[in-house]
């Protein structure tokens, strides 16, 4: 690959960093409007997939994960140059798969007893506790490498404090969760706020973070 190859994919990358998580949750947050039956409050953005419109989330699903996987490529071309640890770009690209996989193995309807889940539901279950398991995971990876090479001390504070909010949100969501397909409790209805404020908030970095890289690969892109 050509240097000025490897450059105009980390241009690209960037917009794919910002645009991805931002129409990703633009679409399941109209979705989830425009559906009469549907609750975004008790419900998971994933039962979008369900039904005659379920297509509309499946290929959200698809789209944001080729857009997810892109960027996380870039900066990973991006680190190689720097000569920094690839761990963090690494579970970016991961996640990136793993949100297709949510795509491809349609979720079982909310409150589905577990012994009657099909093994799709069971798979995209899976998929999406490791998905949530990995998002604060990664701000704390990206955070420590920050610290060691003394990125700028704003965005560690923010990175760090994204990861303690979605650590708190995702004790909150296996709550929730648990509930969904046992005993419910207190979170149970709440389960699909829970689930909006761990993955918007978690997006929302990602856009900070492609924003970040931005301005230290190109000053006047």
């Amino acid at each position: 690959m050509t240097r000025q190859t490897s450059m105009g994919i980390r241009q690209l990358a960037v917009w794919a960093g910002v645009i991805g998580p931002i129409l990703f949750i633009a679409i399941f947050t109209v979705e989830g409007f425009l559906r009469s039956d549907y609750n975004p409050i008790s419900t998971y953005i994933s039962d979008l997939s369900i039904g005659p419109r379920g297509i509309i989330q499946i290929v959200n699903f698809f789209i944001f994960a080729a857009l997810f996987f892109f960027f996380s490529y870039g900066l990973s071309l991006e680190y190689r140059t720097r000569n920094r640890s690839l761990n963090g770009p690494r579970i970016l690209m991961l996640m990136a798969i793993l949100f297709f996989l949510t795509g491809l193995f349609v979720t079982d309807p909310i409150h589905t007893p577990l012994f009657e889940m099909t093994w799709q539901g069971i798979v995209h279950n899976i998929i999406g506790f490791i998905i949530f398991s990995l998002f604060p995971i990664s701000c704390y990876v990206f955070w420590r490498a920050f610290c060691e090479h003394d990125e700028s001390r704003s965005f560690q504070k923010l990175t760090l404090a994204v990861g303690v909010i979605i650590t708190v949100g995702l004790l909150a969501f296996a709550v929730a969760l648990i509930g969904a397909v046992l005993t419910p409790n207190a979170l149970t209805d709440y389960a699909g706020l829970i689930q909006r404020i761990d993955i918007i908030t978690f997006l929302l970095w990602v856009v900070a973070l492609a924003w970040n890289y931005r301005k230290h690969l190109h000053p006047q892109l």
